[in-house]
């Protein structure tokens, strides 16, 4: 049988195909040559490559973020996938720290600020004003605006040049600045310098915008260790301003520097160093605190308050 010619139509096809074949696999070995050049010139590729495929299943993410969440864990990948990258960028920042600010960067979970939040309340409900002839004491657990007004007016309605005015501060471990500024403001004339907050690019000055402040004949601030933050800048707000003031206690905890904090989509939130701030006379308590002029173990109830100022003359 004899073999038919090929047409030249088909020659040119086959030719065609032959070169296509011929060309892919080029571009194959082209590639294959192009990847594994990447692979030395950049080991990052590899190194992702082994992370999804050998190194972390879903399961070992999730162990490893219930491990650093710990009750912050919530078994929503996507939400904890976010909260660990804060968490690891917040630790990451607090190593930075000098030592004693190290341990204040921190994320709180939906359910530790739901606590916070019941526990703040608490103290709140847990503020007083308690009167005995001309003294006054005033129990300050946590600055908020209800307790100042509340003091503000009772004040408002008294003759205070005669009183004697203890404000206790102990195991306040602060707040907001703004409201630490409007308590010390009912005693502080107007222009007079609350304090200094400095950032690392910018800076805030607390005056006294007070028209009509409290005098009296003279002002007790209870402290002890757990006195901290904006308690202590009342504390030298007033004592550095006023010549009638006497500090009552132990040495507060001296924390001389305050806090920003952001709330996240699912409700927590994290708290980051942020500023430095001082007194009025430029004075700055971080790991030092404030020493009292006094230094006395007062009692918690009012009778032993009384007792105190017997003792002092």
């Amino acid at each position: 049988m004899k073999k038919k010619a090929l047409k030249p139509i088909g020659l040119i096809v086959g030719v065609i195909v032959g070169i296509g074949i011929a060309t892919a696999v080029r571009q194959l070995v082209s590639l294959s040559e192009r990847i594994n050049a990447f692979e030395t010139i950049n080991p990052v590729f590899q190194l992702k490559q082994d992370m999804f495929s050998q190194y972390y299943s879903v399961e070992r993410i999730e162990s490893m973020f219930e491990e650093v969440l710990r009750d912050a864990y919530t078994g929503d990948f996507d939400v904890d996938f976010n909260n660990y990258v804060v968490c690891s960028i917040i630790g990451q920042i607090d190593r930075l720290e000098s030592e004693v600010k190290q341990g204040y960067n921190q994320y709180l979970s939906k359910e530790m600020v739901e606590y916070m939040a019941t526990y703040v309340s608490t103290l709140n409900d847990n503020n007083a004003i308690l009167e005995e002839g001309s003294i006054i004491y005033i129990k300050v657990n946590n600055f908020n605006m209800d307790f100042l007004s509340q003091i503000s007016r009772r004040l408002s309605e008294l003759e205070t040049s005669e009183i004697t005015i203890i404000i206790d501060l102990r195991d306040n471990f602060g707040g907001a600045v703004y409201l630490a500024a409007g308590y010390a403001e009912i005693f502080l004339e107007k222009e007079k310098i609350i304090s200094r907050c400095v950032a690392q690019l910018d800076e805030m000055v607390l005056i006294s915008k007070a028209e009509n402040p409290i005098e009296c004949k003279k002002i007790f601030l209870l402290v002890n260790s757990n006195t901290m933050s904006s308690a202590e800048i009342f504390v030298l707000a007033l004592s550095e301003n006023l010549d009638n003031v006497l500090i009552v206690g132990e040495t507060t905890g001296g924390k001389g520097f305050g806090m920003l904090q952001r709330e996240l989509t699912d409700g927590s939130l994290y708290y980051l160093v942020a500023f430095d701030w001082f007194s009025p006379l430029d004075n700055n308590i971080t790991g030092v605190g404030i020493h009292p002029d006094i230094e006395l173990d007062v009692g918690v109830e009012f009778e032993d308050i009384l007792k105190m100022l017997d003792s002092i003359g």
